[in-house]
């Protein structure tokens, strides 16, 4: 693993882009970091940003996204695979299930 300065993202028409304030370390991203799962492999391309869920503050919103707005609280899940949440932004599909959550209270799907 190497970690990189890389451009922040931009979000596509249909994406919000996320502060990333914590990420999720899961069994997962132990097993896409080994290379050893043959089934994930042909998804993977090199290189990519590991994680898979992560909470954080929405920064900025494509053109097409109407259910989301900047400073909105949210915990999702990345475009899979490889715009992970091991980093300070990352953007993720609107339409993918995300849960907001209000200031010091806890998510509920």
């Amino acid at each position: 693993m190497k970690l990189e300065e890389i451009s922040r993202p931009v979000p596509a028409a249909d994406e919000v882009l996320v502060e990333v304030y914590a990420s999720g370390v899961n069994p997962v991203d132990w097993v896409i970091r080994s290379g050893e799962n043959e089934g994930l492999r042909s998804f993977l391309k090199l290189p990519m940003t590991l994680g898979w869920d992560a909470a954080g503050v929405v920064v900025e919103t494509g053109r097409e996204v109407t259910s989301l707005k900047a400073g909105d609280q949210v915990y999702g899940v990345p475009n899979f695979p490889g715009d992970g949440s091991y980093a300070e932004f990352m953007h993720f599909a609107s339409y993918q299930k995300c849960i907001i959550c209000v200031y010091h209270t806890a998510c509920t799907a």
